[in-house]
């Protein structure tokens, strides 16, 4: 089974421009904890409602000032649409992610993998998956 079988399209994602609350509230309105983050049309990071608390808000930065390029996580894991779906959830065991962005090549969003879509594709890949994400880091 490859990635692009099981995927979800549509993905929202966000400018790196956009500030910690443009992107906070566009999560609520969502109802997403997590969302890509786009530069020139290109996936540069990925943020998390985790990240805004601890690297915006713990941090003391004022959310209306700071653009959400500062708060994202730029290290990030992504798979293809044409790839294995094994390997790809032998990714997401590994880097202990529950969702990750599927990328054409020019970086560029085509959708998202998830724990969720892995399991409602019921891929034998999920449980594995889903144990491997949930151990103790």
């Amino acid at each position: 089974m490859m990635v692009r079988e099981v995927m979800t399209n549509g993905i929202e994602i966000v400018q790196s421009e956009e500030s910690v609350t443009q992107v906070a509230k566009k999560m609520r309105d969502l109802g997403v904890g997590a969302l890509p983050v786009a530069r020139d049309e290109r996936i540069v990071g990925m943020v998390t409602d985790r990240d805004i608390v601890l690297r915006a808000c713990a941090a003391g930065a004022d959310p209306n000032m700071t653009m959400i390029g500062e708060a994202m996580t730029d290290a990030f894991v992504h798979c293809r649409a044409d790839e294995a779906l094994t390997e790809a959830a032998e990714r997401m065991d590994a880097h202990q992610v529950r969702r990750m962005p599927v990328l054409d090549e020019s970086q560029r969003l085509v959708g998202m993998l998830s724990l969720g879509d892995l399991a409602r594709a019921e891929a034998p890949e999920a449980a594995a998956a889903l144990a491997g994400v949930s151990r103790d880091a």
